[in-house]
C-alpha cells in the first residue's frame, strides 16, 4: 500500500481530516483529484470510482478494503467487487455501492465539515456540459482576451480577487479552482469555501454585491 493511501485511509476510517497530494479525507468523505470516491452514510460506507476506472482509484479504494473486508479486482478491463457483505465476487460498474454496514465511533454525520474541498461534478443537457463545484460562492466564466470575448479574462480575474479579498477580510478561507467546459474556448473559475463557512460566505458576498 502506498504511503498516501495508508495515511489518508487511516484518517478516513477514524473520521479525521487530512490532505496529502491528490487525496483528501474530510472525516466523512474521501476525495481523489476532487472526486468523491467514498463516504460514510447513515447505513455505512459507500464507494464509487466516479467514472474513473484507474489504477490509482482502485489502489485508494483497496486501501479501505484491506481494513473492511472487501477488495476490487480487475479482469479484462472490468472491475469486480469481492467481500463478505457483497455476497462474493460480483461485477461492478463503478456506481455507488455500500461495502460496509457500520460507522466509525464518534463520527457525527450532521456536523458541517470545516475542510476546504474542491468537489467537482459534471452537469450536461445532453449536448453541452460543464463542471460545477460544491460550496462555490462565485463562478466567473472566462472566454479569453480576444476583442470579441463576451467574458474577458481580466474581468473574471478581477472579480475573483475581489471576492476572495472580501471573504478574507471576514476571516473565511477560500480557494480558486478552474474547470473546463464542453466549449474549448471557455472555462469557468470558481471561488470555493468549506461546507461550514458556505452559508455565511454567501450572505457576505450577496450583501457586498448590493
Amino acid at each position: 500500500m502506498k504511503q498516501t493511501t495508508s495515511k489518508v485511509t487511516d484518517a478516513f476510517l477514524n473520521g479525521r481530516p487530512i490532505k496529502l497530494g491528490n487525496t483528501q479525507s474530510t472525516g466523512r468523505a474521501m476525495y481523489l483529484f476532487g472526486n468523491k470516491i467514498a463516504e460514510w452514510r447513515e447505513d455505512g460506507l459507500w464507494i464509487t470510482n466516479c467514472g474513473w476506472a484507474t489504477r490509482t482509484t482502485k489502489e485508494r479504494l483497496n486501501g479501505l478494503g484491506m481494513y473492511l473486508n472487501f477488495s476490487i479486482a480487475q479482469q479484462k478491463g472490468s472491475w469486480y467487487l469481492c467481500g463478505y457483505e457483497l455476497g462474493g465476487n460480483v461485477y461492478w460498474s463503478g456506481d455507488w455501492v455500500r461495502v460496509y454496514k457500520h460507522l466509525p465511533i464518534g463520527l457525527d454525520l450532521n456536523a458541517k465539515s470545516k475542510e476546504l474541498v474542491v468537489e467537482k461534478y459534471w452537469v450536461s443537457n445532453g449536448y453541452r456540459g460543464h463542471y460545477d463545484v460544491r460550496n462555490a460562492v462565485l463562478c466567473e466564466t472566462d472566454t479569453g482576451m480576444w476583442e470579441d470575448s463576451p467574458y474577458n479574462s481580466a474581468d473574471a480575474q478581477e472579480n475573483i480577487k475581489e471576492c476572495m479579498d472580501v471573504l478574507k477580510a471576514h476571516g473565511i478561507k477560500s480557494k480558486k479552482t478552474t474547470c473546463e467546459t464542453s466549449n474549448v474556448f471557455c472555462v469557468n473559475h470558481f471561488v470555493v469555501v468549506s461546507e461550514y463557512d458556505y452559508e455565511r460566505a454567501m450572505e457576505i458576498i450577496n450583501s457586498y454585491k448590493k
